[in-house]
């Protein structure tokens, strides 16, 4: 997760899929891999990115932009269709209304117990970078 600026709107996002870009950067022992341009991604909006076999849920809010893993920790459900709450930091599963915490991937409500991983991504020359790779 990256932090750019500390601003925040009011009210919920929306959701959209979309694909990684082609190529890796590499720096050392630990590479990034590109996701969008961060002016594709709308406040508030949701949008799913296939890395390895790995699903993962980008979602900026503001100038900050957040990647936890995709699937429902308590059923397999794609997170990137669920609804952002910019103001609570959070995203639910559309199918039983878990929220996970996007700075955590802790679950807020039940019936999700369980935390979904959280990525590291930072914003590097306009584009949304996931680092380590996933």
């Amino acid at each position: 997760m990256t932090s750019m600026s500390s601003s925040s709107s009011s009210g919920s996002g929306s959701v959209s899929s979309g694909s990684v870009s082609s190529g890796s950067v590499s720096s050392g022992s630990v590479s990034s891999v590109e996701l969008c341009r961060l002016d594709e991604l709308g406040d508030g909006e949701a949008r799913r990115f296939d890395v390895g076999s790995h699903r993962i849920v980008v979602v900026r809010i503001g100038d900050d932009v957040y990647a936890i893993g995709d699937q429902c920790s308590h059923q397999d459900v794609s997170l990137s269709l669920g609804e952002v709450d910019v103001d609570d930091c959070t995203i639910e599963c559309v199918k039983h209304g878990s929220t996970f915490d996007l700075r955590t991937g802790k679950p807020e409500t039940l019936p999700a117990t369980q935390p979904v991983p959280v990525y590291e991504v930072v914003v590097r020359d306009g584009s949304v970078m996931l680092e380590g790779g996933a």
